[in-house]
């Protein structure tokens, strides 16, 4: 059974994040480049975003189609899974499933990170992260009705 109130709390720290991450949305590539205190913090914010929608993908998907996993699920997978499900479409998971890379680009080869790589998820995140919250809230409205 889906539990909506860990699905929620999720969504709510990705919100928050997102706020945040949103301070920074103006500065340039320079004032990036230049401020490691900045990276860093930018950094953070958006590898804590994605692990959350990577958490509730997970969530979803082993209370909605686990009779069907046989193997553990990559996370550039679980957003694809999420449209198979009809929560969003292939189109949008094609583009937020490539923030799964991202992660484990963060998580695994931070010392070789392209900053402009980083820089510009920025914008993406911005833009796609506040759909996929929004996508899964219908989800779960329709699931409770």
């Amino acid at each position: 059974m889906l539990n909506a109130d860990l699905i929620k709390t999720k969504i709510d720290y990705i919100i928050q994040d997102l706020a945040r991450l949103s301070s920074y949305k103006d500065i340039s590539f320079q004032e990036y480049s230049d401020d490691q205190m900045i990276q860093a913090t930018i950094e953070r914010f958006l590898e804590r975003i994605v692990n959350r929608a990577l958490d509730i993908n997970q969530h979803i998907i082993l209370m909605e189609i686990q009779p069907e996993i046989t193997n553990p699920i990559e996370y550039f997978e679980t957003f694809i899974a999420l449209s198979n499900l009809k929560i969003y479409d292939k189109a949008f998971a094609d583009e937020i499933a490539k923030s799964a890379g991202f992660r484990n680009m963060l998580a695994h080869n931070y010392d070789d990170m392209d900053p402009k790589i980083i820089f510009d998820s920025i914008q993406s995140a911005l833009e796609h992260y506040p759909k996929y919250c929004s996508y899964i809230l219908k989800f779960l409205e329709k699931e409770n009705n």
